[in-house]
């Protein structure tokens, strides 16, 4: 009769915390200060040649939950002279 006692106690306290710890709000990641320091980074810009033409364009984008950011370059076809 007392192990029965002592397990459903142990049931009962186990439930209550799990349940306790179910209602913690979730971290967003990425969100100190430490992960912000390459946002002067984050720009849309144009590459431009000696001459003054449109070569290419520069983006760089802020990653979505990945505490990163990322470059992307495209580059137009030139004719050749």
């Amino acid at each position: 009769m007392v192990r029965i006692i002592v397990y459903i106690t142990i049931f009962i306290i186990s439930s209550f915390f799990s349940i306790i710890s179910a209602q913690n709000v979730p971290t967003i990641p990425c969100n100190e200060i430490d992960y912000t320091q390459f946002d002067f980074w984050v720009e849309n810009g144009n590459i431009y040649n000696t001459e003054g033409e449109l070569i290419g364009n520069n983006n760089v984008i802020k990653m979505p939950n990945a505490c990163a950011v990322q470059k992307i370059g495209t580059q137009k076809h030139l004719k050749e002279k």
